[in-house]
């Protein structure tokens, strides 16, 4: 952090720039390995791994180990520092859930499924059961089926936030997942 407690990312020591090194966020899950997780260099193998990665960061509120599983691949020194200061701002939200998202309809910036019940959703045709109850069996587009033999792979991370710890408001952010070199990552 500078003198104005701007952040600054280098990869020079920070007193050559004039700025001091900020300090970790307490580990919430105390007692647990950093690395518990991880594979090599924080690689993920599998999108669960990708999931708990990114969880993990949300929830120790590091911005560092969260852009450690971003696929930076591409991204010129300009917009990389405009794209943590993103990160910088989803890893201070107090987190609700991170859930992997399947191939389906995804959501608009400030859609939320609650607003229409019939958003991502499929109704199947009546049968005797539902036609004497009225009751209605909805079905998340963006779950796998469960017994699809090929299910497809999930396509996006949804991060779903309070506004901050006194603003209790709803901040949802999805990245598009993107295998790379045999590892998944996220990106916006």
């Amino acid at each position: 952090m500078d003198a104005r407690g701007v952040a600054v990312y280098t990869d020079r020591p920070c007193n050559t720039v004039d700025a001091l090194p900020r300090e970790a966020p307490p580990d919430p899950a105390a007692g647990t390995s950093i690395e518990e997780g991880f594979a090599v260099r924080g690689c993920a193998r599998k999108p669960e791994q990708l999931l708990e990665g990114v969880r993990g960061a949300l929830e120790a509120r590091d911005v560092n180990r969260l852009a450690n599983w971003y696929h930076w691949t591409g991204t010129g020194s300009g917009a990389a520092r405009y794209l943590m200061d993103d990160l910088e701002a989803i890893a201070e939200r107090p987190l609700v859930t991170v859930e992997l998202m399947y191939p389906g309809p995804a959501l608009t910036q400030g859609e939320s499924v609650l607003a229409d019940p019939g958003v991502g959703f499929t109704s199947p045709e009546p049968t005797a059961s539902t036609e004497n109850t009225g009751e209605v069996n909805l079905t998340p587009l963006s779950t796998p089926p469960a017994d699809a033999p090929d299910a497809p792979e999930p396509d996006r991370l949804r991060v779903r936030q309070t506004a901050s710890a006194a603003d209790i408001s709803a901040v949802e952010t999805e990245f598009r997942l993107v295998e790379n070199a045999g590892c998944w990552w996220i990106e916006r």
